[in-house]
């Protein structure tokens, strides 16, 4: 329904000042009366609890702590929605209300911080995505339901701004919209893209897959961290992605375990990369090299996302990918007993325990992560810790810190 719908809207409701209203609530009514049709009266009365709550927020609470307040509680519900979902369906797969709920936790931490950065922040402080999706005014609460229930993204995303998302119901200031986002807005046509499939590195994978929720967690997340937090952004970026999609073990197995992979790819390009960059056909070995390694070490990891349970998880890793794992350690069954306690050490030592400021490098948060996932996830499958010294390896590449003064690693994007 929604292409003939979304034809309708076009051709029939074109953007104009006279039609400003209509068309919020028309796309309003045919987005509520979807979500009626999919999950009743009741699980949609979660959602407008939720968004109801957040819209109060932004008018009571001061723009300089908005975002705070606003990410806290909506990721709260989240968390007690999963829990809900895994009490009456663990392990299943139906459609139920977390899915819109997700995107709804997106668009008001989005509104919170965009706010936040409009009224509380300087200009200057600010980078230039979030000057450009910044306002100054909360918006009225037909604009603020429309945004988050309209019938083009309430069901499946993806998720824009306020700011985007208004400047497309009234069509104003077209022109100049299009050529700021115009590099990006290409990308959020689709939640998934070519690197995906053929990323020479992590980063490549990730920012190719569920765009526009990377680009959230980016922007309340990664671009946030301060420089001292415990953990690296890149770290903390992971763990709110897992925590977004639930509790199932197997979650937080796979986004910390990508986590330290893409830590390491960090480190192994910069010491790397510049010796293959010599001429083209060094260059296309370096890029298939890395194609076959980021897919053979990401496809380790995540494999267990859509197996959910922890023992499912840990039995098909031991026999797919034990091949890997000796050709790690050399071969044999023993080793790595001592191993956990020399990961801590590498990391530690190597970054001074801090983050080293340039959101790159492992500290000692990073480095307890480490030992909870890796205590979590021991299972009589494995005889012992042995099976996990490919990640032990990248987690101690992760821990070496960047040299200063060299431009990638400035670079945090």
């Amino acid at each position: 329904m929604g292409y003939p719908l979304g034809a309708i809207y076009r051709h029939g409701l074109a953007p104009s000042p006279a039609n400003v209203t209509l068309r919020h609530i028309v796309s309003t009514s045919f987005g509520l009366l979807f979500g009626l049709i999919c999950f009743g009266w009741v699980q949609m009365g979660v959602l407008f609890f939720v968004t109801g709550v957040c819209y109060v927020m932004l008018l009571v609470v001061p723009s300089n702590v908005i975002h705070v307040y606003t990410i806290v509680f909506a990721m709260a519900s989240m968390s007690v929605a999963h829990m809900y979902r895994m009490m009456v369906d663990y392990g299943g797969w139906h459609l139920d209300f977390t899915g819109p709920l997700m995107l709804i936790v997106q668009k008001v931490t989005l509104t919170a911080f965009g706010l936040h950065d409009g009224v509380a922040c300087q200009e200057a402080e600010l980078n230039g995505d979030q000057n450009l999706i910044k306002f100054t005014e909360a918006p009225s609460l037909l604009e603020y339901w429309s945004y988050n229930y309209n019938f083009h993204t309430f069901l499946a995303g993806p998720t824009c701004t306020l700011k985007e998302y208004l400047n497309f119901v009234d069509g104003s200031n077209f022109k100049a919209t299009t050529t700021q986002i115009g590099n990006r807005k290409s990308e959020e046509k689709s939640e998934v893209k070519p690197p995906v499939l053929f990323g020479t590195n992590s980063r490549a994978v990730i920012k190719g897959w569920n765009v526009t929720t990377s680009l959230w967690l980016r922007r309340v997340c990664y671009d946030r961290v301060p420089p001292s937090f415990v953990i690296s952004p890149n770290m903390a970026v992971w763990l709110l992605s897992a925590m977004w999609h639930g509790f199932y073990p197997s979650y937080y197995l796979t986004f910390v375990c990508c986590g330290f992979i893409t830590e390491a790819a960090r480190k192994m390009r910069h010491f790397l990369s510049h010796h293959f960059q010599m001429d083209p056909v060094r260059k296309r070995l370096y890029d298939l090299i890395t194609i076959v390694t980021t897919l053979f070490f990401t496809g380790f990891a995540v494999i267990s996302f859509q197996l959910l349970f922890l023992d499912k998880c840990l039995q098909l890793w031991r026999y797919v990918d034990l091949t890997m794992h000796k050709w790690v350690s050399g071969g044999g069954d023993n080793g790595g007993g001592g191993v956990v306690v020399v990961v801590v050490v590498v990391m530690v030592a190597e970054d001074g325990g801090e983050n080293n400021g340039d959101g790159d490098g492992c500290g000692v948060g990073d480095a307890v992560v480490c030992l909870v996932c890796m205590a979590l996830n021991y299972n009589p499958l494995f005889s012992s810790y042995f099976y996990y010294l490919p990640f032990v390896v990248v987690v101690v590449i992760s821990g070496i810190p960047a040299r200063k003064g060299t431009k990638q690693f400035k670079d945090r994007n």
